[in-house]
């Protein structure tokens, strides 16, 4: 089978993760993959390039630009002749949309990766082209049931699909040379509160230090670790200044080592106030760690019960879930019990067989 990927760009995020596992095991399947991003420059291009495969950038930096990328997109796909074009992300699931209306004989799949995509008029164009591709999925039940509500999904032509979770990156008590606390000057009984993602109004990192400011209150030896870069540093690291906790919160800006980062610390803390999935909380819950997330979309879906989910844009009771976190720590057994969770429902072999059961039923 031949599959030609389409994806918005290649940042490190989730949905960018999720295609390079999809990608990588339907290369060892024994498709034909080859991968066009619209944006150009991504700092995952070279991952993908290491493991085989092949990575068009059709350069669209503006709307002026739009249609030599289509031009471009176009001679790719007459090239290659792909039996199924699988598109990710909301502006390369339009841009897809628009190719097949004029070119109807390829086999076109949507995939969603948040529950909230893009503003009212691009979610409207959504609806209006939903019945243009074959199939269309998103990353939780939650988000996928959200779709169907608004229109934006075609109840007949879509379904929920999860995301898979490469559980053996992140085993417990793997031997590093380095340590999370030697790297930042801190003493080995300092307690860690680790999140990561983006630094955008999303993931509200606002509310996190609020958070975090009523925790140093009330304990010592706690510091933030938070990886990731984005628009709001300069105002994330002012407002740590203002709360007086700075000397306690490293921005580690971005970083490709996740199974240290997670394995080094002691508690993972989610504070979005919207996801689709929450990849990095399965990520930890795989590593053993206890993780605390907002109520804010699939991420309950993945915690299964485990860990603590909280409400959404509520520093006190953010707050005060870190606290617990740090007072009652849970048994081995229950973060066991946690990463089993993960490893029993989003196993790559699982959802790899999904896939493949989907494209070829197309």
């Amino acid at each position: 089978m031949k599959i030609l990927y389409l994806i918005t760009g290649l940042r490190l995020g989730g949905a960018e993760h999720q295609l390079l596992i999809l990608a990588k095991n339907m290369l060892k399947e024994g498709s034909d993959v080859e991968v066009i991003t619209m944006e150009s420059g991504g700092v995952m291009i070279k991952q993908f390039r290491q493991s085989g495969i092949v990575v068009h950038e059709l350069e669209i930096r503006k709307f002026a630009t739009l249609r030599s990328g289509y031009v471009r997109f176009k001679k790719l796909v007459v090239d290659f002749k792909p039996d199924i074009i699988h598109s990710h992300m909301i502006h390369a699931n339009l841009f897809a949309r628009a190719f097949k209306i004029f070119n109807k004989k390829y086999k076109l799949i949507n995939t969603a990766h948040n529950i909230r995509e893009n503003g009212r008029t691009v979610m409207h164009a959504y609806a209006l082209t939903r019945k243009v591709p074959e199939w269309s999925t998103n990353v939780s039940r939650e988000a996928y049931a959200y779709f169907l509500s608004k229109g934006y999904f075609d109840v007949n032509k879509s379904s929920y699909m999860p995301n898979a979770i490469d559980t053996a990156r992140f085993i417990e008590g793997a031997n590093w040379s380095n340590s999370l606390h030697g790297e930042l000057g801190l003493d080995n009984e300092s307690f860690i509160f680790f999140s990561a993602g983006r630094l955008e109004p999303q993931k509200n990192y606002y509310m996190l230090l609020q958070s975090f400011a009523i925790v140093r209150q009330q304990i010592d030896n706690v510091y933030l670790v938070i990886a990731g870069e984005g628009n709001d540093e300069k105002i994330l690291k002012k407002l740590s200044s203002d709360l007086q906790i700075s000397a306690y919160v490293h921005f580690l800006g971005r970083r490709s080592d996740m199974p240290f980062l997670l394995n080094q610390s002691d508690c993972f803390v989610l504070s979005s106030s919207f996801e689709g999935f929450g990849m990095v909380v399965a990520e930890a819950m795989a590593a053993g760690r206890f993780v605390i997330g907002t109520d804010c979309g699939g991420v309950k879906e993945v915690m299964g019960g485990f860990g603590e989910l909280v409400e959404v844009d509520n520093h006190q009771v953010m707050a005060e879930a870190m606290i617990r976190a740090y007072r009652f720590p849970k048994s081995h057994a229950e973060l066991e019990a946690a990463s089993k969770h993960i490893k029993d429902n989003y196993s790559i072999p699982d959802v790899i067989s999904r896939w493949l059961k989907l494209y070829n039923g197309i």
